[in-house]
């Protein structure tokens, strides 16, 4: 097995101080409790989903952004909302831009008007021609159209030439200032940065720099086979300058997993539409590149859950590698979660995916991964503590399935611990399936500052980390041996 190597250095984020984490196959983190095991994980996480599909999220956003300001416009235009609003069409025209050059102008910019324009685009050229064909028609539409646009929501019967001209002229003035917007910062580059720093303080409450010392300067440093993809200061828990980002393709996903109970919200309906609506609305006065609120990593994990795209496992499947770890899986979960009557419920028993036992969940939502394609030699998986909810033989079960993961499809885990008995697991699993190769295992130590840590490397040094996790054991069997003596 062979794997290119990745590798991020911290300094001042959390409670880090200069450390630097290779990631190649299995990476185990583990340490005392409140000792920044999570930091690494979170800061990855923050920072790959931030970029990640960049060029389909800024359009997304640029045509939310699009669409919002058509509020603006009917205001401007003296419409009355509780018409339009109800005259809203659930069906969009798409096309091309350019489709409908050979209709009258009012039907272009009415449909625009009543809300029922086009809402995809192949690209952001598409959405910016679109945007100057519909300032084209409001150039060229005759008086009388324009007037019967606004009539059919407002009083534009009644409108003077003057007034009307005064309409025609603040609404190409309008769409001019909304093609300038659509086409800023062409190279993301500031949509990028600000995607990165909201996703960061998303991960970590807006506290990204050491609480204790909130005037330092924080340094992020990702690199991928020695090419540096990421260099990201952070100042006052914003950035201290524009980030170097160089959107490399180290993974395609990252999926962060620290709370089973995620599984619960897949059947959790979204925002109805009209919450959708007071949304955008309530937000017209900022930029496109503002718009979109970042997502946090339980949101995105229960997104690619609903992900019911299974062609990619069904490749999988087919393939000799893939035999052993469904084996391993259907060992403890034989279970596939499917969506019957608007319900998560498991297969074969019947059960509501709420009433799964939480250490159940935690193998239902690996083999949904699986079952989705969502678990690839591209993807990054992060596991907070996810012994948690397992007994040490489950543990040892999950440990073995880990570690197939990186065998059979070369995938990368980050994982914290503070288990020895699951540390234990992953030891001896790595090296009977010899992936130890591509496995690190670092602890947490106390700096010289005592309020900071740093991660040590401790794979060719494991006792440093069993003591560490084991010595509260040993306290209570020596307590136990006293208290029999007595």
């Amino acid at each position: 097995m062979t794997q290119s190597g990745k590798k991020i250095r911290l300094d001042n984020i959390g409670i880090i101080e200069d450390s630097t984490i290779e990631l190649k196959g299995l990476t185990v983190v583990t340490g005392h409790n409140n000792s920044g095991k999570t930091t690494v994980g979170k800061t990855l996480f923050a920072i790959l989903s931030a970029v990640e599909d960049l060029q389909q999220k800024a359009l997304k956003d640029k045509v939310d952004f699009a669409r919002s300001k058509e509020n603006e416009i009917r205001d401007m235009l003296g419409m009355n909302r509780l018409f339009y609003f109800e005259s809203m069409s659930p069906v969009i025209r798409i096309g091309k831009a350019g489709d409908d050059i050979g209709t009258k102008e009012g039907q272009y910019l009415g449909d625009y008007l009543s809300g029922n324009g086009r809402s995809d685009f192949g690209d952001f050229a598409d959405l910016a021609a679109y945007v100057r064909q519909l300032r084209e028609s409001a150039m060229n539409i005759s008086d009388e159209a324009l007037k019967d646009i606004l009539s059919e929501w407002g009083n534009g019967k009644r409108m003077t030439k003057r007034s009307l001209d005064s309409k025609r002229n603040q609404l190409v003035k309008s769409l001019d200032n909304l093609f300038e917007s659509l086409c800023s910062d062409p190279e993301l580059t500031q949509y990028a940065n600000k995607r990165i720093i909201r996703s960061l303080q998303k991960e970590f409450n807006g506290q990204i720099l050491p609480v204790r010392y909130p005037d330092v300067k924080g340094t992020i440093e990702f690199y991928s086979d020695d090419t540096k993809c990421f260099l990201i200061h952070v100042l006052k828990n914003e950035l201290a300058d524009n980030a170097k980002t160089y959107f490399s393709d180290a993974y395609r996903d990252v999926i962060f997993i620290d709370d089973v109970f995620a599984l619960d919200k897949l059947g959790e309906a979204g925002r109805n539409y009209m919450d959708v609506y007071r949304f955008l609305n309530n937000r017209q006065e900022r930029q496109w590149s503002e718009r979109f609120e970042s997502q946090g990593h339980n949101q995105i994990l229960v997104e690619k859950l609903k992900n019911r795209s299974d062609n990619l496992f069904e490749e999988m499947i087919n393939q000799n590698k893939a035999e052993k770890l469904l084996r391993k899986m259907d060992e403890v979960f034989p279970d596939k979660i499917i969506l019957s009557d608007d319900q998560y419920i498991c297969s074969q028993s019947k059960l509501d995916v709420r009433n799964l036992a939480a250490g159940s969940k935690l193998f239902a939502i690996i083999k949904k991964l699986l079952e989705n394609g969502e678990l690839t030699a591209d993807t990054l998986l992060i596991l907070d503590e996810p012994e948690s909810h397992l007994h040490p033989a489950w543990q040892n079960r999950f440990a073995e399935i880990i570690v197939l993961l990186v065998k059979y499809l070369e995938m990368h885990v980050l994982l914290t611990t503070h288990s020895p008995n699951f540390l234990m697991a992953l030891d001896v699993y790595a090296k009977e399936y010899e992936i130890w190769d591509g496995t690190n295992m670092y602890c947490t130590e106390q700096s010289e500052n005592a309020y900071m840590v740093r991660y040590s490397n401790v794979k060719n040094d494991l006792k440093t980390a069993y003591n560490k996790l084991a010595t509260p054991l040993f306290e209570l069997q020596s307590r136990k041996l006293r208290n029999s003596d007595d």
